[in-house]
């Protein structure tokens, strides 16, 4: 109860600001489509350029944030909008939330809208070769997850996962908590951790070691099974961020190790999904380098020679000292040999 009270009120608090972006030139051209009938959740819309409405272009698929428990298409209107400016058919995917939906249950709806975009890309002139999956807190958790089921069927199956044939063109990350084991172990206002693991799973656990009994244990973390086939990754995290500081430096990590293009931006000073409020010069300079990354990834140029590690505080660019950078981003090693299917 706590942990949804808690994550519907800041997206009532931010509201307005979230969904500042407006565009004359941009249309819903799908409301509440429903892609699944296992959930009232599982509908979506489609966001495009009025000009475009009957043009074949590439897909950005959004998945919202709310701790897995809250948060609605409604309040990513603004941010999906903005994404259809720039030439992209956008799906706002809504999808089963805990605690009536446990995991991985969630991560199966927004499966079957991606199976339900393939069944109809001809209807809504969707490029199915061009995909860009995308989420933002708990939803960047997701577009991870389904970043590895794209490519590695005995992790999917495992989930029982529903199948669909989509290669991702590349994922763009926002503030996500990729490592959610790890994040039990924090200490949170209202024990929202532990709160949220029970909502998760339906496991009423109290020390860590009774986490390792749950049968998913192992593969709840899912990014620790990302290999080389891990699409081209547009990723923004902040050192204020209460929900999630130090995972995506990890995940960062594991991507550079299997050679996959990186292309991040770490604030210093940020709180969790800034770049959602975007009359702010941090959401504005975050969003300016997440269009050089798809401008790059979309002619198909993006290779690791062009990573990039773009640091801001207070909305600007500054330049990091190579040392603090290293230590920031791989002073905790990850021991993935830990984890098999």
């Amino acid at each position: 109860m706590w942990s949804k009270l808690i994550f519907r009120e800041i997206d009532m608090l931010f509201n307005i600001p979230q969904n500042s972006f407006r565009s004359l030139k941009n249309k819903r051209t799908a409301k509440n489509v429903v892609y699944h009938t296992d959930s009232n959740s599982c509908k979506l819309d489609i966001y495009s350029k009025r000009s475009l409405k009957h043009t074949k272009a590439p897909v950005f698929i959004n998945i919202h944030g709310g701790g897995f428990v809250a948060g609605d298409k409604y309040f990513r209107r603004g941010f999906c909008s903005y994404i259809a400016s720039l030439g992209l058919k956008v799906i706002n995917v809504n999808y089963g939330l805990c605690p009536e939906h446990k995991y991985p249950t969630f991560i199966d709806h927004i499966a079957r809208a991606i199976k339900w975009c393939e069944d109809h890309s001809d209807e809504y002139f969707l490029d199915m070769d061009n995909v860009i999956i995308s989420g933002d807190s708990a939803g960047a958790y997701m577009a991870s997850a389904l970043c590895i089921c794209s490519e590695n069927p005995d992790y999917s199956n495992m989930l029982e996962i529903t199948s669909f044939k989509t290669k991702f063109k590349g994922a763009a990350l926002f503030c996500g908590p990729y490592i959610p084991s790890e994040a039990f172990g924090k200490k949170t206002i209202f024990n929202l951790n532990k709160l949220l693991w029970r909502d998760l799973t339906g496991e009423n656990v109290e020390q860590l070691e009774d986490l390792k009994s749950y049968k998913h244990y192992n593969h709840m973390d899912a990014i620790k099974f990302a290999d080389s086939n891990f699409p081209p990754t547009f990723l923004s995290h902040s050192d204020k961020d209460v929900f999630c500081i130090g995972h995506a430096p990890k995940l960062i990590k594991i991507l550079k190790d299997n050679s996959v293009p990186v292309w991040e931006v770490h604030s210093l000073d940020d709180w969790h999904d800034w770049h959602t409020m975007m009359n702010i010069r941090s959401s504005k300079t975050t969003l300016h380098e997440f269009e050089r990354f798809l401008a790059v990834l979309l002619k198909g140029d993006l290779s690791t020679a062009q990573d990039m590690s773009i640091h801001i505080q207070h909305g600007r660019i500054i330049v990091m000292p190579p040392e603090e950078i290293t230590d920031m981003e791989i002073s905790k090693e990850i021991d993935t040999d830990m984890y098999s299917i």
